[in-house]
């Protein structure tokens, strides 16, 4: 899934949770972040975010998040897990 904004984002989080069976209390817990940060993340109104927050929320789902960019050449992009090295 391409992710071009915060609610694209909410999606996404929402759908893993729910793929898991979590509560969003349990899923809170779990990637150590508060229920409101997660609720108001998976409704795309948080306009300004921690990027430690919303990695360990994507972490603990087993969401990867990859960014690409003008002039990097896909099989240029690093694809190995974070803290591989």
């Amino acid at each position: 899934m391409e992710i071009g904004s915060i609610q694209d984002l909410g999606s996404a989080v929402r759908a893993a949770r729910l793929s898991h069976k979590l509560t969003q209390e349990q899923a809170a817990a779990l990637c150590g972040v508060s229920m409101p940060f997660l609720n108001q993340l998976e409704g795309g109104k948080r306009q300004h975010l921690s990027i430690s927050k919303v990695l360990g929320v994507c972490g603990g789902l087993g969401l990867s998040l990859r960014a690409f960019g003008p002039g990097v050449p896909v099989d240029q992009v690093d694809r190995s897990p974070a803290g591989d090295a």
